[in-house]
């Protein structure tokens, strides 16, 4: 499963995000300002930063240029920030107040635009006992 690291300044929004996506399956870690995710990035491993652009000593904006698939999560709302931010690089803009629900659904289909799949994983379907083999047109049941 996906590791995510969540950048908030604000620790119950990090315990509710964190504790939705780790719900879905996913893994997280968390850091309270920029400076702190650059310093967890340098180590790699994440496949995805939901990102707060107001955030002490570097704020989201200066982050989110040297980060890879990422989420912006802030209370700017207005068409200008949005663009600023999609323009910047962002893969997705959630406005707070937020449903956890909805962020999970969009961590999801940024994952699913963004991590690479296998193909064994892509070509086959399994049912119970029945197993479907998009690949080699196959269809299996009970082996």
């Amino acid at each position: 499963m996906a590791k995510i690291l969540i950048v908030d300044d604000e620790p119950r929004i990090r315990e509710l995000i964190r504790e939705n996506l780790q719900y879905s399956g996913y893994t997280c870690e968390e850091a309270g300002d920029g400076s702190a995710a650059l310093s967890l990035l340098t180590g790699g491993g994440y496949d995805l930063v939901i990102l707060d652009l107001m955030m002490p000593f570097m704020d989201g904006m200066t982050c989110l240029r040297e980060m890879r698939t990422r989420i912006i999560l802030t209370a700017r709302g207005e068409e200008y920030d949005k663009l600023a931010g999609l323009e910047g690089g962002a893969d997705d803009y959630v406005v707070k107040p937020f449903s956890p629900r909805e962020l999970v659904a969009r961590v999801k289909a940024v994952l699913n635009r963004t991590m690479p799949r296998t193909e064994a994983s892509d070509s086959t379907m399994t049912f119970g006992e029945l197993s479907i083999d998009t690949a080699s047109h196959t269809v299996k049941v009970s082996g």
